[in-house]
């Protein structure tokens, strides 16, 4: 195959970049070569200005670029032709859209995406493409509700279409004249079983109970950052709703300002199906938001102190501005009409001019439905007690149609909170719950019972399937032993008619929620309410407070929250059940390339190298040589553009930084620009490119060198090996159980992403794929010949409940997270093992506490050996050494107080030497290189300025040389090789440091 000239080079068999397709360059018969024109129609028809596109059979790259919207748009290709994915990607890169706009070769078999995920679907040359029995189905299938595609005409598709237009399994078809070429478009119906949450508590009704015929998840359809709070820890997103193309929400973020970080509120928009952003913008700082979201308006208050106003859903941009509904603390949009709560009374406006209907004096609350609004006001009878009252009005006119009051009660309570409306009755909350009738106000029961701990609240009941359900903590459960139980009563009498007892359930400080088919509660718990079996989620757990879990749109949403109750996925969540069909295992899921089975040159590891992820694989950071006496700088090489992305921000929630730190062998440094996908090869002398080579998905981790391979993971789900001294492909494997990929922080990626990269102890590799061991199958280890590939053995452990993490070689055994396996035969079991470096609950290749501090709450970001811990370690045979972060975390809004601490111990005496650091100090990697103690971060507090790299000796903690940085660097930036350091950068840039 011929070399490009370009100095990165492209494996001929690489798999996608991350969204978009290409093929070849050359104008396509019958399409302009003025693709703008073409791209541009095909996104109007989705409304929003963001989303995901697939590009199918693509024949040619400007189309595939230009269906990008310049950048905003992720774009996914798919040829069948090889040939033409190394000039498309020299493309790609030339319009500075790598990371955005990416192309895979694909058989065109089954489409490699997860179910209701594409937004856009352009199907340019589908000759030979998919079973043409299957073809509409799959591309059906991995379009999201509302998601429009094209396809080229052809008079088969064209006759299949019409029929499934007949079905209603299709919306919207029709050939369009687009640019001088036919098309045929449709667009995806939205599922019956599916359902919106528009308001706080689902609607104007404040019950709630969704209608979506969601299942218990199985595992992850999106991700999104930020994955942890910048505020209270248990209130980030103080609102959220979700309509049927949207979520939207209310985030608490931190602001770099002059003054300081200061709290602003961002309300953010993202795709309900796929999680991509959308828009965000700034909001005010009420607590909690007025905020509703209904067809293709979104409602709130984005000043302090502001008036109502109506945003354009798919822009964010404000529309129009309710003075009539004056300062509202809660809004309903009902039948077209909008439902203000003021602290003074409740006002209802037209919704689509803003005038004033009617307006209510003196009342606090209101719930709404089937035509009439209920009112709550509150008074004093003639003895001085206070009392509560209810009005009923019709909902148009304000015209009053019935009152009543507590005066009238067995008892009155003396506080009391209008909980929901549903089906004839109101139901209410204070000292147990109460109920009367819609139709006249009569006081129909009261139900007394013990709250549950942990979140109890008389506010914690739900009208479904006919019943009420309150959650008592004191009910009867089997055997008629006490129990937490949900008891269904009676809603005209307030008997109970039925008990769901649940013993084992945790329960949180959120609502609990519904839908027709399950309680939602607890920590991801799920009760059916016809079975009355009990299914916990234990990959993730609902968030906190007013956020808490939202099911709409075959989905169940969660939020960030900084809670350290077990190991879990963090983030924005939409969680799905199971993909509809199972996707087939792939004839091509390993591959060889053109340097298979030639010689690798290299067969001896020299003491000068550093090969792997922190230096050798017991991930020690130490290097067996000394490093360099002086700290200057010799060269540096930019390798990826910090700020080129439209969603750069997005791509910098996910852990990691924009390169991976570096290794050092056979004379080249090799880094990977994990966002997009490739991993460079520069001399380590001069900085000069070697090779280059673009995987499939992002690449955490820097690759291991062995005996003249070159092996690494990604998050495409395969593992890559490749000849270390051209780049030349070896081997792939998909280690990942399917092909098909979710979005993750503006990326495609694997359900099954490799975590980690390659590990290689005693002539084996070792890799880890998946998310967490209780999604999507859980979490995949497996152990493979380098040279080969073969699979030696492969663990699914069961009982494996906790994170993928960096993989650490033992004696005998190969180390992950709190397990083991044996090295030779996959064995797996739990591990009680201290003497090897192991991280807590978050893992060793996690960064969380750089951003957020809160993620050091309660060790929840540690290591450990059994000698030392802190929140980063390095050691060797003489001594350990570590950086311990702030001594105290407050855990409800991460403020961090007391110093840092920089240590070492001698293993041999047992005496060492501490230094006390700034409140703010970041050490982000530590190397032990003989008799030198290397470390490289924010040196000084907060000061922005200090970053560097510092050498210290290592007897005594003297400070030997210091070099600043200019910018932050990555985690665990450093390596040392050959007397020399090399240091990764945020910005993109590589440094090579030493003496002249």
């Amino acid at each position: 195959m011929p070399r490009p000239s370009h100095p990165i080079r492209y494996c001929w068999l690489a798999m996608m970049l991350v969204v978009a397709g290409v093929a070849l360059l050359q104008p396509a018969q019958g399409f302009s070569a003025d693709h703008s024109a073409l791209a541009k129609t095909m996104l109007t028809s989705l409304g929003d200005q963001a989303g995901l596109c697939v590009h199918l059979g693509v024949r040619n790259v400007a189309l595939t670029s230009e269906l990008s919207g310049g950048g905003k748009f992720l774009v996914h290709g798919l040829t069948r032709d090889r040939e033409s994915i190394e000039q498309a990607r020299k493309e790609i890169r030339s319009r500075g859209l790598t990371g955005v706009v990416s192309i895979e070769h694909d058989s065109l078999r089954q489409l490699p995406y997860s179910d209701n995920l594409v937004n856009l679907l352009v199907a340019e040359d589908l000759s030979g493409s998919l079973d043409k029995d299957k073809l509409l189905d799959e591309v059906l299938r991995v379009l999201r509700p509302g998601g429009v595609a094209f396809v080229s005409k052809l008079a088969t598709v064209e006759k299949q279409l019409s029929e499934y237009a007949d079905k209603g399994a299709v919306a919207g078809f029709g050939t369009k004249e687009i640019d001088g070429s036919q098309w045929l478009s449709f667009r995806k119906p939205r599922p019956k079983a599916m359902d919106e949450w528009t308001h706080r508590r689902y609607n104007a009704t404040r019950n709630a109970v969704s209608r979506d015929k969601v299942d218990i998840p199985t595992g992850v359809r999106w991700v999104a950052g930020p994955n942890w709070p910048t505020g209270n820890r248990k209130a980030s997103v103080p609102g959220v709703v979700a309509s049927k193309d949207r979520l939207v929400y209310v985030f608490d973020d931190l602001v770099e300002t002059d003054d300081g970080p200061q709290h602003r509120n961002k309300l953010i928009a993202r795709d309900a199906y796929n999680g991509m952003l959308l828009w965000r913008r700034a909001t005010s700082l009420q607590s909690p938001p007025v905020l509703v979201h209904v067809g293709g308006r979104v409602y709130n208050v984005v000043k302090d102190d502001g008036p109502l106003v109506a945003l354009d859903a798919r822009s964010g941009e404000v529309v129009q501005t309710y003075p009539e509904a004056g300062s509202p603390k809660e809004l309903f949009f009902v039948d077209g009409q909008l439902l203000a709560r003021t602290r003074s009374d409740i006002r209802c406006l037209a919704a689509d001019t803003g005038d004033l209907l009617w307006r209510f004096e003196g009342a606090s609350d209101v719930v709404a439905g089937d035509g009439r609004a209920f009112l709550q006001t509150g008074f004093r009878s003639e003895k001085g007690e206070r009392l509560h009252g209810v009005v009923c009005v019709d909902l148009t006119s304000g015209k009053e149609l019935w009152r009543s009051s507590t005066e009238s009660w067995p008892t009155k309570p003396s506080s009391l909170e209008m909980i929901l409306y549903q089906d004839g009755i109101l139901v209410f909350g204070g000292q147990g719950n109460h109920a009367i009738s819609a139709q006249d106000g009569l006081h129909l029961w009261t139900y007394n019972y013990r709250l549950i701990g942990h979140g109890g609240s008389y506010a914690k009941v739900v009208h479904l399937n006919d019943l009420v359900w309150v959650h008592n903590a004191a009910s009867i459960g089997p055997e008629g032993k006490p129990s937490y139980a949900w008891e269904g009563l009676n809603p005209k009498s307030g008997k109970v008619t039925k008990r769901l007892a649940h013993g084992g359930i945790k329960h949180r400080c959120m609502y609990d929620v519904a839908t027709e088919r399950y309680f939602l509660c607890g920590s991801m718990d799920f009760v059916d309410v016809v079975t009355e079996e009990h299914t916990r989620f234990a990959a993730a757990r609902n968030s906190c407070r007013t956020a808490g879990v939202v099911p709409a749109n075959g989905l169940v949403y969660t939020f960030p929250h900084a809670c350290a109750c077990y190991p879990l996925l963090r983030g924005f969540l939409g969680l799905a059940s199971k993909d509809g069909d199972p996707a087939p295992t792939s004839d091509d899921r390993y591959q060889t390339g053109p340097a298979f089975e030639t010689e690798f040159a290299s067969q001896q590891e020299s003491k000068a190298a550093w090969t792997t992820y922190r230096g050798d694989p017991h991930r020690s950071g130490s290097a067996a040589t000394p490093g360099p006496a002086q700290l200057r700088r010799l060269w540096e090489r930019t390798l990826t553009d910090p700020d080129a992305a439209f969603n750069r921000k997005e791509w910098d929630q996910k852990d990691g930084g924009r390169l991976t730190s570096p290794v050092v062998a056979d004379g080249m440094v090799l880094v990977a620009a994990s966002d997009t996908h490739e991993l460079s090869a520069l001399d380590a002398e001069t900085g000069a490119s070697r090779w280059g080579f673009t995987a499939g998905g992002r690449i955490d981790c820097p690759p291991t060198v062995y005996r003249g391979l070159c092996l690494f993971g990604a998050r495409d789900g395969c593992v890559y090996c490749l000849r270390a001294r051209d780049g030349e492909l070896v081997w792939r494997f998909r280690a990942a159980l399917d092909n098909r990929r979710i979005v993750a922080y503006g990326q495609l990626e694997s359900r099954w992403p490799v975590v980690g990269g390659v590990l290689v102890h005693d002539k084996l590799a070792y890799f880890a794929v998946g998310r967490h061991g209780a999604a999507d199958g859980g979490v995949h280890v497996y152990a493979a010949e380098p040279a080969s590939g073969k699979v030696v053995w492969h663990s699914n452990p069961e009982g494996y409940g906790t994170l993928p993490d960096l993989l650490v070689a033992g004696d005998d055994e190969i180390h992950m997270a709190d397990w083991e396996f044996d090295a030779k035969t996959g064995e797996a079991r739990s591990s009680t093992a201290r003497e090897y470096l192991r991280a807590s609950r978050l893992g060793l290749l996690n960064n969380a506490w750089y951003k957020r501090p809160i993620a050091l709450r309660k060790n929840l970001q540690q290591w450990s050996t059994g000698q030392a811990s802190g929140q980063m370690l390095a050691f060797n045979k003489e001594w350990i050494c570590g950086f311990t972060g702030p001594s105290k975390v407050n855990g409800g809004d991460g403020q961090i107080s007391g110093d840092c601490q920089l240590f070492a111990k001698s293993l041999v005496s047992g005496r060492g030497w501490s230094t006390k650091m700034p409140l703010g100090t970041q050490i982000k990697s530590m190397v032990l290189a003989d008799k030198t103690l290397f470390v490289a971060g924010r040196l000084d507090g907060f000061d922005t300025a200090s970053n560097a790299v510092r050498a210290l000796a290592i007897n005594d903690g003297k400070e030997l040389a210091e070099l600043p940085v200019a910018g932050p660097v990555v985690h665990e930036c450093l390596s040392v090789a050959g007397g020399r350091a090399y240091l990764s950068l945020h910005s993109g840039k590589v440094i090579c440091l030493g003496a002249n």
